[in-house]
């Protein structure tokens, strides 16, 4: 079973985060704990844990997806308070981290601990409509290029390009 803790207050959090795995130990397994705060509250008492930090879910997160953001990269590294932040990045890392770690959930009790009720809930919306709103925002770039490949398809011949077809982009 999972269970979602939200707090305003670290201390807050971290008392909550105790009682339950007190409580959930008495089962005879310690649950397993997900820290997307992204303050490393469980790191701050030494208890074990996955944590979220930010700068190493952008490094290990994007880097993956974008490998031409690598000079952002070094720059949040080297200079945190320098670079800007991407628009929306930490909630949707947050989700990443969160979808990542779900299986491991899956056999035992787990514990999440969320940001401050607020930033939760939107984190949580995000985490219900992110496949949906993927596919709204898909489809019609894939309508649109198979429309241009059927317009370009006389000047595909012409000048020997090798354009993908609309199936070979959604498999990639």
């Amino acid at each position: 079973m999972l269970h979602l803790n939200s707090a305003d207050l670290r201390e807050d959090s971290l008392a909550l985060e105790l009682q339950l795995s007190v409580q959930l130990s008495r089962n005879g397994q310690s649950p397993l704990v997900l820290d997307l705060t992204g303050e490393g509250l469980l790191m701050s008492v030494s208890k074990p844990g996955e944590s979220f930090l930010l700068n190493q879910a952008l490094t290990q997160t994007w880097e993956k997806i974008h490998p031409q953001l690598r000079d952002w990269f070094e720059l949040v590294e080297a200079r945190p308070e320098v670079a800007p932040p991407l628009p929306g990045d930490e909630s949707l890392l947050q989700c990443f981290a969160l979808v990542g770690w779900l299986p491991q959930a899956s056999d035992s009790d787990g514990i999440v601990l969320l940001p401050p009720l607020h930033m939760a809930l939107k984190l949580l919306e995000l985490a219900r409509t992110g496949p949906a709103l993927l596919e709204q925002t898909t489809q019609p770039l894939l309508d649109w290029w198979r429309n241009t490949r059927c317009k370009l398809a006389s000047l595909e011949t012409l000048l020997r390009l090798d354009l993908p077809d609309v199936q070979d982009l959604v498999t990639a």
